[in-house]
């Protein structure tokens, strides 16, 4: 019922080795010299740097700061550039042969930092980098150097450190795909419609897995005022197996019963994704079972759509989060909850491998 779609990330999920620190200190010395003349190098520049995997697709942000071993007394205004010459020193010491990384798959900012007199660590700039513009073909190479620096000519640059080699190759993972429900079930949800209210023809939990689009879940507004639950609501999924996890579906509830050119009821504004590998207690509701959380906040006023999540995380358990839904129309919210199918985007073998 949803179609792949395909995997939207902004700097999220990757393999983050600790080149990407952002320690607040460059050095670990922390005898400092006073002295007027700069001695400056990248902060976590090193000649042996790793290897960062970037998903397809996914952009990620890199933090750039100059760093100071000994400190000037004038403020310096620096940039960072690239240096395709440097590409040819990193394989002929190292053995490699490396590709520079080309030119539409990364952004260097524009703006450069600023490094206070009788201080070891600049402001930030920042590179991003993005998969799209990367081939099958890398491992690649970006050799980031200093631009100009302005503010005194008493500076100079380190024997170490004044090139920061940033690796990268790019790991293209399997489309993800609508994993099968008929082993789930509902842990836990925080309301529904009882049976005991009688006559009912759906509103229960269930309902969200059973695979009948005119059937739905609603929260329990029979109840008397004073214990009526609003929103946020809670539904815990048992996927019955551990899944690598890419995003979740849902189906509003169709406006008229029975008519799905109804159009939605109640469609949902905001959600949470939490994902969880176990629980330790049976209503799910141990939050310190959750590994991963992450929120969706005005989403569209459709019948059907799918978020994909930032980071991918092999688990069994999804606890869908109902934060606020629509009523009637987009401009009105909704602190009840009704929706009529849950799915899961993903992938039963473990990609993280």
């Amino acid at each position: 019922m949803i179609t792949d779609r395909c995997l939207r990330l902004t700097a999220a999920w990757l393999f983050l080795p600790a080149v990407l620190g952002t320690a607040a200190s460059c050095s670990e010395d922390s005898s400092v010299q006073y002295d007027e003349t700069a001695v400056l190098y990248i902060q976590n520049a090193t000649d042996n740097p790793q290897m960062i995997e970037l998903l397809e697709p996914q952009t990620l942000t890199v933090d750039l700061r100059a760093c100071a071993s000994t400190v000037s007394g004038s403020t310096l205004n620096i940039s960072f550039k690239i240096d395709p010459a440097y590409v040819d020193v990193y394989n002929e010491a190292h053995g490699t042969d490396y590709k520079i990384l080309p030119p539409e798959a990364y952004d260097m900012s524009a703006s450069g930092v600023i490094l206070p007199r009788y201080n070891e660590v600049s402001s930030t700039s920042v590179i991003t980098l993005k998969s799209e513009g990367m081939g099958e073909d890398g491992p690649y190479i970006l050799p980031v150097v200093f631009g100009q620096i302005k503010g005194s000519d008493n500076y100079t640059l380190a024997d170490e450190g004044a090139v920061y080699y940033i690796l990268l190759k790019k790991k293209v993972l399997p489309q993800p795909v609508e994993i099968d429900r008929s082993g789930w079930k509902i842990v836990y949800c925080s309301s529904e419609y009882e049976e005991s209210n009688g006559g009912i023809r759906t509103g229960l939990s269930k309902d969200l897995i059973d695979g009948k689009p005119e059937t739905y879940w609603t929260y329990n507004y029979k109840w008397p005022d004073e214990a009526t639950k609003y929103a946020p609501f809670y539904i815990v999924i048992d996927m019955g197996e551990d899944i690598s996890v890419r995003g979740v579906g849902y189906l509003s509830r169709q406006d008229k019963f029975g008519d799905p050119e109804s159009g939605p009821r109640c469609p949902p504004k905001n959600i949470r994704v939490d994902l969880a590998p176990v629980l330790t207690t049976e209503d799910g509701m141990n939050n310190s079972d959750w590994i991963y959380s992450e929120e969706f906040t005005g989403l569209p006023f459709v019948m059907e759509n799918t978020v994909y999540l930032s980071e991918i995380h092999r688990v069994r358990y999804v606890r869908f989060v109902y934060g606020m839904g629509y009523n009637g129309s987009i401009s009105k919210e909704y602190k009840g909850g009704t929706l009529a199918e849950i799915y899961v985007q993903g992938n039963y073998e473990d990609i993280l491998q």
